[in-house]
């Protein structure tokens, strides 16, 4: 199983639909942001490590978009929510 699938498996498992995606900050989310960065890199990494620009960062590279080239924040957001749209099974 690649990353992408992997990622895909976890926002289904977590029960994260894609327009919750760019709501996981705070602390009532810690602990779903940790297990999407462990599905992700494979490594359990420590909830200091796993804040949401992280997550970002992440989801942003399994999915291939640039968010220095689309030239704005929310560009890239809407990117990365049409891609994981077309990517969670309906």
């Amino acid at each position: 199983m690649n990353k992408k699938e992997r990622t895909i498996q976890a926002l289904k498992q977590l029960g994260i639909r894609p327009s919750q995606v760019f709501n996981l900050y705070g602390a009532q989310t810690k602990y779903l942001r940790q297990n999407l960065v462990w599905a992700i890199t494979g490594e359990k990494q420590p909830i200091a490590k796993c804040g949401f620009l992280r997550v970002r960062e992440l989801l942003y590279g399994v999915f291939g978009i640039d968010p220095n080239a689309c030239g704005c924040t929310a560009h890239a957001e809407k990117l990365l929510e049409e891609a994981i749209t077309s990517a969670l099974p309906v």
